[in-house]
C-alpha cells in the first residue's frame, strides 16, 4: 500500500477542463467574467518574491490529467513492489507517502499569485487574437480589496468564497519531492506557464460565451 497526497489540483492541461467549485477555478471565472485580475493592494505592503528554491512560496499547482497519470504510476509500483527506497532515515516499514507535485523550477512550478495573475492576463489576449475574435477590451488589474468588493456585485462564480479569500494567502513552501521524483522516472507535471494558462482560458471563455 502506498499513499499519494496531490498538491493544488488544477485544470487538465490537454483540455483546460477544471472542477469549477473550486476556489481556483472560481477566481480565475470571475477575473475573465469581470475583466479584472487581482493586482497589487493599494496599501503598497510588499508580496514575497521568490528568491531561491528554498525560500520560495507560491501555489503547487498540478493539472488534473498528470495527477491521474502519476497516481496510476505510483499503483503500479505498489503493486509490482518496484517502489524507490525511503527517504528519511527510520521509513523503513512505514506505508510509503507520496507528494504528487509540480517539480517545474521557480515559479514554473510554485507560482505566486502576482505571477498568476500576469500570466492570465497575457492569455487572454492571446486567445482574443486567435481568429481575430475577442472582448473589446484587454483585463486590468485591480487591488485584491477592490476586485472581491465587484466579484460580489456582480455575482461572479467566486462569490460563494468571497469571505474566505478575504483573509486567504495561498502561500506555500514546496513539499518534499525527492521519493516521488524517484519513481515518477522520466515524465514531468507541465509547468505553469503562458501555454497551460491558454488551455484554461480558451475553455472557460467557449463556456462563457
Amino acid at each position: 500500500m502506498s499513499v499519494s497526497r496531490p498538491a493544488l489540483i488544477s485544470w487538465s492541461a490537454a483540455t483546460g477542463v477544471a472542477n469549477d467549485s473550486d476556489w481556483l477555478p472560481r477566481v480565475l471565472a470571475s477575473c475573465l467574467q469581470m475583466r479584472s485580475a487581482i493586482g497589487p493592494d493599494e496599501s503598497g505592503v510588499p508580496e514575497w518574491v521568490a528568491e531561491t528554491v528554498t525560500s520560495a512560496r507560491g501555489v503547487e499547482l498540478v493539472p488534473v490529467d498528470f495527477v491521474a497519470r502519476s497516481v496510476a504510476r505510483l499503483g503500479q509500483l505498489t503493486e509490482t513492489a518496484s517502489l524507490p527506497p525511503p527517504t528519511r532515515p527510520g521509513a523503513e516499514g512505514q506505508v510509503p507517502t507520496f507528494h504528487v507535485s509540480n517539480l517545474a523550477p521557480g515559479e514554473e512550478g510554485l507560482v505566486t499569485g502576482r505571477r498568476l495573475m500576469d500570466l492570465l492576463v497575457a492569455a487572454d489576449l492571446r486567445v482574443s487574437s486567435e481568429n481575430g475574435a475577442g472582448p473589446l477590451w484587454p483585463i486590468a488589474q485591480l487591488p485584491r480589496t477592490r476586485w472581491l468588493l465587484e466579484a460580489e456585485l456582480e455575482a461572479t462564480p467566486a462569490l460563494p468564497i468571497t469571505t474566505q479569500l478575504k483573509n486567504m494567502q495561498p502561500s506555500f513552501a514546496r513539499t518534499q519531492t525527492r521519493r516521488f521524483a524517484a519513481a515518477l522516472g522520466p515524465e514531468r507535471c507541465p509547468p505553469v506557464d503562458l501555454e497551460l494558462l491558454e488551455t484554461y482560458v480558451r475553455r472557460e471563455r467557449g463556456r462563457q460565451a
